[in-house]
């Protein structure tokens, strides 16, 4: 099965795209719009993949001037002078295709304890995102069956 056999089956996971050049005070107020938001992908001008940035990344740089006893003075520093998104993204993304296979994918989420991943098209513009538990409930058909922790239905004593 092809990632995008599984795209035609969920529902998209609302995300945000944004530019390396997107002021920070612009990302948090999207975020406040559209609370759903968890995922924050950043592109270049064609669209194509570059970064992307955390929640609590994001959140630690807004807030760190409010917060300096709990920052390293350098850190404290680098977060008070991020202005853009550019500033304190994630370079080391790790994305999927619509062709590839969704076996590789899910082991893939799985070991580097990934939620949802973007989907790329051939010219590494971002094109989709796919969750976790999606490709997992996708993928898993016979999840009653399978072995694991055998417990009883109901709260202890029952």
């Amino acid at each position: 099965m092809k990632i995008n056999e599984i795209l035609q089956e969920i529902r998209e996971h609302p995300y945000l795209k944004v530019y390396e050049t997107t002021p920070l005070n612009q990302v948090a107020r999207e975020l406040i719009e559209h609370p759903e938001i968890r995922s924050i992908y950043v592109v270049d001008a064609q669209e194509r993949l570059r970064g992307t940035l955390s929640l609590g990344t994001l959140i630690r740089s807004l807030t760190a001037e409010r917060h300096r006893p709990y920052f390293h003075t350098r850190s404290l520093l680098e977060c008070i002078t991020c202005q853009q998104v550019g500033d304190i993204m994630n370079e080391d993304v790790l994305s999927a295709s619509a062709q590839d296979d969704v076996e590789r994918v899910l082991n893939l989420m799985i070991n580097r304890n990934i939620k949802e991943i973007p989907i790329v098209d051939q010219k590494g513009r971002l094109v989709s995102n796919v969750g976790l538990l999606d490709i997992w409930r996708l993928t898993e058909a016979d999840i009653g069956s399978s072995k694991g922790c055998k417990g009883k239905e109901g709260p202890p004593g029952s």
